[in-house]
């Protein structure tokens, strides 16, 4: 990660812009930070993260979606995320 200030990567746009394909550019004004460049394909994968979850919660969905269909559609939510926020 780079960390310039606001100044500099002014100056510098295009020179930054091609460091942002590689990493992180952190800008600052006056010591702190106020903005963050990263390249579009960095930006994508923060739009769309993987959706990623354990078999349990797979298992749980898959569980609620064959449910009869008499359940509403809030009572199912309303159950995910009882199960979602219970502690062992």
């Amino acid at each position: 990660m780079v960390n310039i200030s606001a100044t500099t990567f002014q100056n510098h746009l295009f020179d930054y812009l091609e460091t942002a394909q590689q990493e992180t550019v952190v800008l600052e004004q006056l010591g702190e930070p106020i903005a963050v460049l990263v390249s579009y394909q960095t930006y994508q994968q923060l739009l769309n993260p993987p959706l990623e979850y354990d078999e349990e919660v797979a298992n749980g969905l898959q569980a609620l979606d064959q449910a009869p269909s008499v359940i509403p559609p809030s009572q199912k939510v309303e159950e995910i995320m009882a199960w979602l926020n219970k502690t062992d």
